[in-house]
């Protein structure tokens, strides 16, 4: 991994992503406003730490019966929609998704808070998930398909050293509050986000249902062993 990549926040303070025009944020956080806020979110009466991955178990004395990270029972099917990646390729969702467990991360270029602290963090990921021999594949999604580009998207990925099965993709226009409704819903309030979109990743299986959320921002380590025990049940 290139050595220059910190999971910190000083990374965005240093080297912040161009802001987007306020006219594409203002669509931005409206669209993500309007998908989220219906949804409603579990709550727990036990405090949430920094790097949190593992939920507790079902029925742990003072826990709410739904947690807003851990297993996701049963099984949520990623929607069906046409997407682009990285690479120009028009193909859609499930194609990308399928065959392999697959962890997704939503983000955009243009965001300077928490994105790119999102790409260093898949950064180590790849990096851990290489060592430890564990067949996932990555996937940034783009919430901001009118300004995510296949080369800005690609240009994003070359800024981690993002190798193969790494993939960066960007939804139509009319499908982001769908996807961003499909895997928000049940997780963490998007109103705690440094940004206009969850910080949560979604583990995908096989067949292309989402099965696993971690909390925001997730430990690396923590998260590999839940990984690696995620593709052995696959």
């Amino acid at each position: 991994m290139n050595p220059a990549i910190r999971l910190s926040v000083s990374d965005s303070a240093d080297r912040p992503v161009a802001a987007l025009p306020w006219s594409r944020r203002r669509w931005l956080g409206a669209a993500l406003a309007s998908s989220m806020a219906p949804i409603a979110m579990a709550r727990t009466d036990a405090p949430k730490t920094a790097g949190a991955v593992l939920a507790p178990p079902p029925g742990a004395p003072g826990q709410a019966p739904h947690f807003p990270f851990g297993a996701v029972r049963p099984a949520r099917p990623v929607p069906a929609m046409k997407v682009r990646t990285h690479l120009g390729q028009a193909t859609d969702l499930g194609s990308l998704l399928t065959g392999r467990v697959t962890a997704v991360q939503l983000m955009f270029t243009g965001c300077s808070a928490i994105c790119p602290i999102q790409g260093a963090l898949f950064a180590q990921l790849q990096q851990a998930l290489r060592s430890r021999g564990v067949a996932v594949n990555l996937l940034s999604l783009s919430i901001d398909p009118l300004g995510d580009s296949p080369a800005a998207l690609a240009a994003w990925l070359g800024k981690f050293s993002a190798g193969p099965g790494w993939l960066a993709a960007a939804p139509e226009v009319a499908d982001v509050e769908r996807l961003s409704r499909s895997l928000g819903r049940g997780g963490e309030d998007p109103r705690q986000s440094a940004d206009v979109h969850s910080g949560q990743v979604f583990v995908i299986d096989r067949r292309g249902a989402m099965t696993y959320r971690t909390a925001t921002m997730p430990a690396v380590g923590p998260f590999v062993d839940v990984l690696a025990q995620l593709v052995k049940d696959a």
